[in-house]
C-alpha cells in the first residue's frame, strides 16, 4: 500500500510539474513579429546565439522578442522566398537537462555578417549554425523539449522513505537528506555544454532556473509527505555539464543577474564551480566575469613547479603579475590554476577531487602553502572550498595533532584535529593547543569567520574605535559586524580582549547558520529550550538564537542538563561548537 501511495503521489506531482512547464514554455517561447523567415541566425547584443528563426518588419529589420518583451535585434538580408508560415523552430534553447544540441561556445566570429545596403550598421556575431532537420516536417513544440522524467526526484522520495523515525528527528540526518535533495535538483536542472569556452547569458539560464524552482517545490512536498520538517531552506542550482577538465573558460554575462539564479554550477569530471547569487548580484551585475580553470599534474616528487599568472592582490585589490613557486609533495600531484578576470567581493565555491588519504582531514592549499579550508561533501564526493582570488590550488591531506589534548573527550579531540587540519583554528604552538585556556571575543570571532571562509575580508572595517587596523583580528571583526554575526558591546566598542560568555558564542553560531545556510527559527521555541533545566536563566535577547542552536544540535549537552549561559568557554569547548557549526555549512 505504501508503494502504491508513493507511485500515485509521484505521478501526480510529476504530471503537475510537466503541465506547469508546458504552460511556462508556451508563455516564454520566443515570439516573432512580421513574416517568419527561415535560416536566419539571431544573436543578442552580447553576441550570444538565440535562434535561427526571426521576423522581418517592413524596413527589413530582423527582430525577435521573448515573453517578457526583451528585444533582440540584428539586421540581415531577407531571403527571396518565404516558406510556409507554420512555425517549426529547428533549434530551441533547452528548458531541462542534456539537450542534444548546444550553441557553440566560441565567441570569435570567423566571417562578417551579410547585411543589406539599406540596413543600419549594428554589430552582431554570427554563430556557426547548429544541426538542423532536413525532413521538412512540422513538429510539435512538445517534441522539441527535453521534459523531466515522469517521476521527477524519485530518488529523493526513496531516500526519505527509508529514514527511520529516529533519523527523521536527527538534525544531522535531516541535513543530509536536504543536501541529497539539493544535489538531485542540480542534476535535473542541467544541460550539457561543449568546447573549452562557454558563454552564459540570461537566455540560456531562465528556463533551467524556472525548472529548478519547480523541482524545489516538489522536493518540499516530498519532505512534507514524509513528515520531515526541514530546518533550513532547500537551495536550488542550475548545472552546466562539461566533459572538459584540462582547461575550461566560463564567461558569465551581466544579463544573468536579471534571472536571479540562486546558484550556478559548472560541472566537469574532476571539479565543479558554484557561483552563488551574492556574486551574481554584486560582482557580475556590473561587469562580466571570466573564470578559467586549468588542471595541472606535477612532475616527480620534490621537483619545483613554477607558474606565472595575473592575480588580484588581497591587500591592494589591484592586479599584479607574480611567480607562484611551490614544491610538489608527491608524485603526480594535481593542482588547479584558477584565473579570475576581476576581484570578487564574495567567494565562489570550488569542489575538487580528493587527494589520497583520509578525506576528513584534507584541506585546499594556496600556492604559498596556506590552508584555506576544505570539507568533504558526501553527496558529490568532492572537497569543497571557497575562493575569491586567482591562484594555484592543491588538495592535500593535512592531519594535525597536539600532545595536550590526549586526555580530553573524543569529541573535543576530533573537533580540534579536524578544524586545525583546515586552518580554521591554530594551536598556541606547533605541539600544544591549550584546550583549557580561555577564549576572547576577538579569537572566537576570528574562528567563526574562518569557519565561514566565504565571508572573510581582511580589509573590512567594523567601525569600532578599539579595533585597530594593524591588529590581526581587524578584518575578522569587521566582516562579522557587516554580516550581522556579532555585535559590539556598544556601537563603537567591541572589547576584543574580553572573555566571551557561552550565551554569546551560541548566539553567534546560530546567527551564522541563519545567515549562511538559511536556517529557520523554530516555530515552537519552547520545544527546544525546555530540555535545559536552567532555561529561565536564558537572556531574552537570545531566545530565538538559542532555540535555533538547540534544534540544529550546536549545543554540546552537559551531564547536569544545564545551558549555563553566563559561563565562559574554554578553547576546547569553543572548538566543539565550531566543529558542529562547520559540519552544517555547505
Amino acid at each position: 500500500m505504501k508503494k502504491i501511495f508513493k507511485d500515485a503521489f509521484l505521478f501526480a506531482m510529476g504530471f503537475a510539474i510537466i503541465s506547469i512547464m508546458l504552460v511556462f514554455y508556451s508563455n516564454s517561447v520566443l515570439s516573432m513579429e512580421g513574416d517568419i523567415i527561415g535560416s536566419s541566425y539571431v544573436t543578442d547584443f552580447e553576441g550570444s546565439y538565440v535562434s535561427d528563426i526571426c521576423g522581418y518588419s517592413d524596413d527589413d529589420s530582423c527582430f525577435i522578442t521573448d515573453g517578457d518583451g526583451y528585444y533582440i535585434i540584428i539586421f540581415t538580408e531577407p531571403p527571396t522566398t518565404i516558406p510556409p508560415t507554420t512555425i517549426a523552430p529547428t533549434t530551441i534553447a533547452p528548458t531541462t537537462v542534456a539537450p542534444t544540441t548546444v550553441p557553440p561556445t566560441t565567441i570569435a566570429p570567423t566571417t562578417e555578417p551579410t547585411t543589406t545596403t539599406e540596413a543600419p550598421t549594428v554589430p552582431s556575431v554570427i554563430w556557426s549554425p547548429p544541426e538542423t532537420k532536413t525532413n521538412g516536417e512540422t513538429e510539435e513544440i512538445a517534441e522539441e523539449i527535453d521534459l523531466p522524467p515522469a517521476l521527477p526526484l524519485e530518488n529523493v522520495w526513496d531516500y526519505v522513505a527509508e529514514m527511520t523515525p529516529d533519523q527523521k528527528s536527527s538534525p544531522h540526518e535531516v541535513d543530509m537528506a536536504i543536501l541529497f535533495a539539493e544535489n538531485e535538483i542540480a542534476k535535473c536542472a542541467a544541460m550539457e555544454i561543449t568546447g573549452d569556452e562557454f558563454i552564459l547569458t540570461k537566455f540560456l539560464l531562465e528556463d533551467l532556473q524556472e525548472q529548478a524552482k519547480l523541482l524545489k517545490e516538489f522536493a518540499e512536498s516530498i519532505f512534507l509527505e514524509a513528515d520531515i520538517e526541514p530546518m533550513r531552506e532547500i537551495r536550488t542550482a542550475v548545472t552546466y555539464k562539461s566533459a572538459k577538465s584540462d582547461r575550461l573558460s566560463i564567461k558569465l554575462k551581466p544579463s544573468i543577474a536579471a534571472a536571479a539564479p540562486e546558484n550556478i554550477i559548472i560541472q566537469t569530471p574532476d571539479y565543479s564551480i558554484c557561483i552563488p547569487n551574492c556574486v551574481i548580484l554584486t560582482d557580475i551585475r556590473a561587469n562580466e566575469l571570466i573564470i578559467t580553470t586549468e588542471k595541472i599534474t606535477s612532475g616527480k616528487s620534490g621537483s619545483p613547479a613554477i607558474h606565472t599568472f595575473a592575480y588580484p592582490s588581497p591587500s591592494s585589490g589591484s592586479t599584479m603579475l607574480a611567480n607562484a613557486k611551490f614544491v610538489a609533495s608527491s608524485q603526480n600531484e594535481v593542482q588547479y590554476k584558477v584565473t579570475l578576470s576581476q576581484d570578487l567581493t564574495e567567494n565562489i565555491k570550488y569542489s575538487f577531487d580528493p587527494a589520497p588519504g583520509d578525506v576528513n582531514y584534507q584541506a585546499v592549499f594556496c600556492s604559498d602553502g596556506t590552508p584555506i579550508g576544505g570539507k568533504y561533501n558526501p553527496q558529490t564526493k568532492k572537497i569543497d572550498t571557497r575562493i575569491r582570488y586567482s591562484d594555484i590550488y592543491t588538495v592535500k591531506e593535512n592531519k594535525k595533532d597536539f600532545g595536550d589534548i590526549l586526555k580530553k573527550s573524543d569529541q573535543m579531540q576530533e573537533a580540534i584535529r579536524m578544524l586545525a587540519s583546515k586552518g580554521i583554528i591554530n594551536g598556541t604552538s606547533q605541539h600544544t593547543f591549550e584546550p583549557d585556556g580561555e577564549i576572547t571575543r576577538a579569537e572566537i570571532t576570528a574562528m567563526i569567520v574562518r569557519t565561514l571562509v566565504s565571508r572573510f575580508d581582511e580589509n573590512t572595517d567594523g567601525k569600532f574605535t578599539d579595533v585597530k587596523r594593524n591588529k590581526w583580528y581587524f578584518g575578522a571583526i569587521g566582516t562579522a559586524k557587516v554580516y550581522g554575526i556579532i555585535n559590539g558591546m556598544s556601537a563603537t566598542i567591541f572589547a576584543p580582549d574580553l572573555q566571551i560568555k557561552k550565551e554569546q558564542i551560541i548566539a553567534i553560531a546560530a546567527r551564522t547558520l541563519r545567515s549562511e545556510m538559511k536556517y529557520k527559527t523554530p516555530a515552537d521555541i519552547d520545544k527546544y529550550l525546555k530540555k535545559f533545566t536552567d532555561k529561565n536563566a536564558l537572556p531574552d535577547w537570545g531566545i530565538e538564537d538559542f532555540a535555533l542552536a538547540s534544534m540544529a544540535d550546536l549545543i554540546v549537552p552537559r551531564t547536569d542538563g544545564k545551558f549555563n549561559p553566563g559561563a565562559t568557554m574554554t578553547r576546547g569547548e569553543a572548538a566543539m561548537v565550531l566543529y558542529r557549526l562547520f559540519m552544517k555549512i555547505w
